[in-house]
């Protein structure tokens, strides 16, 4: 049995640990991953340039989807897709673009702007956080 003295630093010895221990894992949890901060694949490029620059192609995320649920680009444009979420729905409040390693929180009726250049024709999907609602990007020449 220790002193009622030792008792207590014990207890404030394990408590400051713990907040130690919380502190660096909240900290570790908020740091970006590699895969996502190295943003660019076979298949697009993401534009890093601040203000984004391209032809600005808005889409909305609905009660019924996204709007438009396709966009046209051309191989070696740079775009800006402009995501707007409209409804108060959380399936739509992140989107994915799975084969760019891209996912972004859409506050709701806050535009988020992804700016990208695909370098290969082709179809790349994006949907919402959950995968229930899609939409695709069509790559031509």
């Amino acid at each position: 049995m220790m002193p009622p003295g030792k008792q207590h630093s014990v207890s404030g010895l394990a408590a400051l640990l713990f907040a130690t221990t919380a502190v660096f894992v909240q900290a570790a949890c908020s740091k970006p991953s590699e895969a996502s901060a190295q943003a660019s694949t076979n298949t697009a490029t993401i534009a890093q340039t601040s203000p984004a620059v391209g032809r600005r192609i808005p889409i909305t995320a609905t009660t019924e989807g996204y709007s438009p649920a396709s966009v046209d680009v051309k191989k070696g444009e740079a775009v800006v897709l402009v995501f707007t979420r409209t409804t108060k729905a959380d399936c739509l409040a992140q989107v994915v673009i799975p084969d760019l390693n891209i996912k972004k929180d859409l506050p709701q009726n806050t535009p988020v702007e992804i700016p990208v250049k695909f370098d290969k024709e082709g179809k790349v999907g994006f949907q919402c956080g959950m995968a229930m609602v899609k939409g695709t990007i069509n790559v031509g020449s």
